[in-house]
């Protein structure tokens, strides 16, 4: 081993020796772009068992991966089971191999974080499949992380307390300029009652914004998936009850095909399918709106498919409208705060989950998402 592998690098110095596809999948992995010292990157060959058949790395760790011995022994009790079952089933498919969690390779250190990376490695001298196997230590990587995790948190229910909080006060605020309005008017010149409608109009579009950002902090929160499957077409009997005065308005028409039961939330759901469906009627053209949903299973997933005869969208927006507060239309000609879509994206891939826009302007538009089965 002395001769393929720099051990104070922990990489292989022969082009193409063993390890080194394993190793580079890994530093790639964690985002690493030196070379990781050697006690917090190691290599070595397993047999479809897990037991190790050559080592390369510190003594301290070799100690803790003699030969023959199964490296998921050394992963945290709580996680060995799911080790063990990954291991087993990339073996059978032949597929590489990834895996994060805890092991104990020092005692010193007790459990640390490792991003583990094997691919199947075939030999002409070998007698039995070996795999490639790198590991990496992530542990400071996680630390920060987890730091991030917890900012984020923290700046969400900030949010969500100060949107709450602002509710009642611009509610008040609007209210107080109709019944001025109404009361007042006649006392009013034309300046005075012109300003108040400015400042109910702005009010009513700021309460629109505080409920819209409530309902994005809202889709934060991800609870433990039911645990029996939600029949979408309820879900949407239920959007359409609550658009029917938009519907009615617009004269519009939806159609809905058969669409399949998954295991999600049934508020978060019906947010992304509120919004796609009323934005498909309100962003409308000259024609009388017309919007098809339609379903189709593709391998492990679920695709939903809402269509509309609108006005389109440019290819050079079609990502960008996903964004936070991403409006493409002039505030006095469509309403619209530039949250909805931001919030159906963080709904779909709360769930691993995509979405996303295919259009040509003054041809409508279809929005698709996908959901895995399970």
């Amino acid at each position: 081993m002395a001769d393929e592998l720099d051990l104070t690098r922990g990489v292989s110095t022969a082009s193409g020796g063993p390890f080194a596809a394993a190793a580079a999948a890994s530093r790639t992995d964690a985002g690493v772009a030196q070379p990781a010292p050697p006690t917090t990157f190691l290599l070595w060959q397993a047999d479809i068992l897990g037991a190790v058949r050559k080592f390369a790395g510190p003594a301290a760790a070799a100690a803790f991966l003699p030969l023959g011995s199964e490296w998921t022994y050394l992963v945290h009790p709580d996680e060995r089971a799911d080790a063990v079952a990954h291991w087993n089933s990339c073996v059978r498919a032949g597929e590489s191999f990834r895996w994060e969690g805890r092991l104990q390779l020092q005692i010193s250190d007790g459990y640390r974080w490792y991003l583990i990376r094997a691919i199947p490695a075939a030999y002409p001298d070998s007698a039995f499949p070996l795999w490639d196997v790198a590991a990496m230590d992530i542990e400071e990587h996680r630390g920060r992380e987890e730091k991030l995790k917890k900012a984020n948190l923290e700046l969400e229910q900030f949010t969500f307390t100060a949107c709450h909080d602002l509710k009642e006060p611009v509610r008040n605020l609007a209210l107080s300029c109709q019944m001025l309005q109404q009361k007042y008017r006649p006392q009013l010149d034309g300046s005075a009652d012109h300003f108040l409608a400015y400042i109910s109009d702005a009010a009513r579009r700021m309460e629109a914004l505080v409920d819209d950002l409530l309902d994005y902090t809202r889709s934060s929160v991800v609870t433990a998936a039911p645990d029996e499957p939600l029949d979408l077409n309820l879900v949407v009997q239920d959007v359409l009850e609550d658009l029917d005065a938009l519907v009615r308005d617009t004269c519009a028409t939806v159609r809905s095909q058969q669409l399949p039961a998954l295991r999600i939330q049934q508020f978060h759901i019906e947010q992304v399918f509120h919004h796609l469906i009323e934005n498909a009627i309100r962003y409308r053209s000259e024609r009388v709106p017309a919007v098809e949903i339609s379903a189709e299973r593709i391998g492990e997933v679920w695709q939903i498919s809402i269509r509309d005869n609108g006005i389109g969208i440019e290819p050079q927006y079609q990502d960008t409208i996903f964004g936070l507060f991403k409006r493409l239309q002039k505030r006095d000609e469509w309403s619209g705060s530039g949250v909805g879509l931001a919030t159906c994206r963080k709904i779909i891939e709360s769930y691993g989950g995509y979405i996303w826009v295919e259009s040509q302007p003054g041809n409508g538009s279809t929005f698709f998402f996908s959901l895995p089965l399970d």
